[in-house]
């Protein structure tokens, strides 16, 4: 066995410690889609957890949250040499060099659970990349994928070809007559991500934790509902909340905070709690500020009560407030965020993507689309946005896109998330 299954191997003992520490949850290999998409260049896997009572995390950020906890409880035993005692390689890999050989970074990519982008399908390329490197099942794969399903069931070596010629076209055609479609649809389903929206369906939903060990997030969700029309968001909350201690759901926001108008006054504040208002269609997120008092209206410190500091996230705005009696009701001048990195910037939009996919009414999309009489999205309509998508709209410093090369994905994650698409009907 070659390092490469070796670091998987051990890797994956590890993934099943974790849910079984965190979550008393007991799983094998059995349970765990591997996919491969490795290159003579490039390490890459794939694995998708199918936990045994069909348990589903809330979102990507809970997921992304198990998954930090994991890599940082394998750094702390990698540190004290635990970790290389019981599995040499994953201690030998869990780091590896970057394009800067004076950084490391984890092999266990972190990134994918913060990022509102579509996870690959099996059997995909990525765009302008050869058929060889697409997401097949990799060949240490234990999950039972439907009867006589393999990699020859939807890949032929010579549809890698830059140019197919007639005699590969009509090999590819009678591979598709071959087939057995519902073995697809099924192999398909196994390997998906769960949709964003999953608290709306029937499954058990694994209790979240914060950052810092503190009680499960609270979420105060809507009270009512109104559909004025059909449309892709159909239905939503008029108003709602979610709060909790520790960091927010923007933590780069949060350090931003801290270290501008959180040491208003000369003091460096704390942020004790977090709370996000949700209200037709606004998104406001308000710190609650300790170690720092500093009042606008009064221009010094509050001897005893604390401050507020409330965020526009759509508006990219901020002000102060305070719980002092005497100030009931006070809102400090507007202060206009203009030096927002572009990674807050980022974050900050995934999270509002976030929550239009959270209240998105897939029950009512379709009731509409058959109402209607629709039976597909308009596919065509979609591609042609994209098409005319204007990079420099999204971004001033957007490089042209060339169809000979990669996309850009962060441009092009921006650019889709500022599409505006015909409503169903």
């Amino acid at each position: 066995m070659d390092d490469s299954e070796v670091l998987m191997s051990e890797f994956i003992d590890e993934l099943c410690f974790q849910f079984k520490l965190v979550y008393k949850i007991t799983l094998t290999r059995r349970y765990i889609v591997d996919l491969d998409s490795s290159t003579e260049k490039k390490f890459s896997r794939h694995l998708i957890v199918h936990l045994p009572n069909d348990e589903l995390f809330e979102n990507a950020q809970a997921a992304g949250l198990f998954a930090k906890r994991l890599v940082t409880r394998l750094a702390d035993d990698l540190a004290d040499g635990t970790l290389e005692k019981r599995h040499a390689t994953l201690g030998r890999y869990l780091f590896v060099k970057t394009k800067d050989p004076t950084k490391t970074a984890c092999f266990v990519d972190l990134g994918v659970y913060t990022r509102n982008r579509l996870f690959r399908l099996m059997g995909s390329s990525k765009f302008g990349k050869s058929a060889s490197a697409s997401l097949r099942i990799s060949a240490a794969n234990q999950f039972q994928f439907p009867s006589n399903f393999t990699n020859s069931s939807f890949y032929v070596p010579d549809m890698a070809q830059a140019a197919p010629s007639s005699k590969s076209l009509s090999n590819h055609d009678e591979f598709c007559r071959s087939l057995q479609w519902e073995n697809h649809a099924n192999a398909l389903a196994i390997t998906l991500v769960v949709p964003a929206n999953a608290s709306k369906m029937k499954f058990p939903i694994l209790p979240s934790y914060s950052d810092n060990e503190s009680s499960d997030i609270t979420k105060v969700l809507l009270t009512s509902q109104s559909i004025s029309s059909c449309s892709v968001i159909a239905s939503r909350p008029t108003t709602a909340s979610m709060k909790a201690s520790g960091q927010s759901p923007i933590p780069k926001l949060d350090a931003f905070i801290l270290t501008t108008v959180g040491k208003r006054g000369g003091v460096e504040g704390r942020i004790r709690a977090w709370s996000v208002e949700f209200t037709d269609g606004n998104y406001h997120l308000t710190y609650q500020m300790c170690e720092n008092r500093w009042c606008e209206r009064i221009g010094r410190h509050h001897k005893s009560n604390n401050i507020m500091w409330t965020v526009d996230l759509t508006k990219r705005a901020c002000w102060q407030a305070c719980h002092d009696s005497d100030c009931r009701g006070f809102r400090g001048s507007v202060v206009q965020f203009t030096d927002l990195h572009e990674d807050i910037l980022a974050e900050i939009d995934e999270f509002l993507f976030d929550r239009e996919l959270e209240t998105l009414d897939i029950t009512q999309v379709v009731a509409c689309s058959q109402q209607n009489g629709n039976d597909e999205f308009e596919d065509a309509l979609i591609d042609q946005a994209i098409r005319d998508i204007d990079m420099h709209v999204v971004s001033p410093d957007a490089k042209k896109i060339s169809h000979d090369n990669e996309f850009d994905d962060d441009e092009v994650d921006r650019a889709l998330q500022n599409l505006e698409l015909p409503a169903m009907s």
